[in-house]
């Protein structure tokens, strides 16, 4: 299992799920949507300083994800469609962010459920973050 260390923060470690060593879904599909991905990244790297508290309160951007043990990630958007990243809880502060999309109206798509799904299963299944390949994100800017 893959994952990338976005943000480390006061109060989280924020990982990407990556499909392979060269592929993250996740950065695929937000680097692609010009300035409404960029903001989205830009609020993953936010979420490590934010207390969890806050993050249940702002449900414009956080919320459960209804009949899972899943949350996603959202940014509002005046126009086009509206960044999606799904997510899950970890022991010691650890948020992994599992798939991305980007979606016009609300709701979620069953497959992006399901797939998030069983992201989270295997995760937990070959044993967390302690089993996991681990890199740390560098922005093509450093």
């Amino acid at each position: 299992m893959n994952l990338l260390r976005y943000s480390q923060g006061s109060e989280w470690t924020v990982y990407l799920y990556c499909q392979s060593e060269t592929t993250c879904q996740i950065l695929d599909t937000l680097l692609t949507c010009g300035d409404t991905g960029a903001r989205m990244l830009a609020d993953l790297q936010k979420v490590a300083t934010r207390p969890r508290v806050s993050l249940e309160r702002d449900r414009e951007f956080s919320k459960t994800i209804a009949g899972t043990r899943l949350l996603e990630f959202r940014l509002t958007t005046s126009r086009g469609p509206t960044p999606r990243v799904s997510y899950f809880f970890d022991q010691n502060r650890v948020i992994i962010c599992a798939l991305a999309l980007l979606k016009k109206r609300d709701g979620l798509p069953p497959r992006f459920v399901k797939e998030s799904e069983e992201i989270r299963k295997r995760y937990f299944d070959a044993g967390g973050l302690k089993n996991a390949v681990i890199e740390i994100y560098r922005d093509a800017e450093d």
